[in-house]
């Protein structure tokens, strides 16, 4: 947990400054983060597994938008099934920022892009939760 949120914070804090440097175009090269992605994580309260599919659907420049959705299984092994539109940005060659929009509220995921990988931390914040995801791209043959 301490982890996820440190974590959050500094991608936090890097977003908000290259936000400050941001006009409403990239003004560089940014991360082709189109394709299906295999989509892993954590909920921190109560404590769920997350084991999903992210499509990023289209990429204009560093806009972006697609779908998640994944299963929530907890310790008894029940399953839950959830998931949503995305839509956000990439920024630069490293960083991206989406929110999952859910009926119960949305979820803010704020991560690394690392070649085939995206590591991060998400919340939703109306309604309390948070957590640490990532996503493997997959290779389509």
């Amino acid at each position: 947990m301490r982890r996820a949120l440190t974590l959050c914070a500094t991608l936090c804090a890097t977003l908000a400054v290259a936000a400050c440097d941001l006009s409403t175009e990239p003004t560089g090269p940014v991360a082709d983060v189109r394709g299906t992605w295999r989509y892993v994580g954590t909920q921190s309260a109560p404590a769920l597994q997350l084991e999903g599919t992210l499509v990023v659907a289209q990429q204009r420049g560093d806009i972006i938008s697609g779908s998640v959705t994944w299963e929530e299984r907890d310790g008894l092994g029940d399953v839950q099934v959830k998931g949503g539109q995305m839509t956000g940005r990439v920024i630069g060659l490293e960083d991206i920022d989406f929110d999952v929009l859910l009926p119960e509220g949305d979820r803010r995921h704020v991560a690394r892009v690392a070649g085939d990988s995206i590591d991060g931390v998400w919340a939703a914040v109306s309604a309390g939760r948070s957590g640490d995801f990532r996503a493997s791209r997959q290779v389509t043959p």
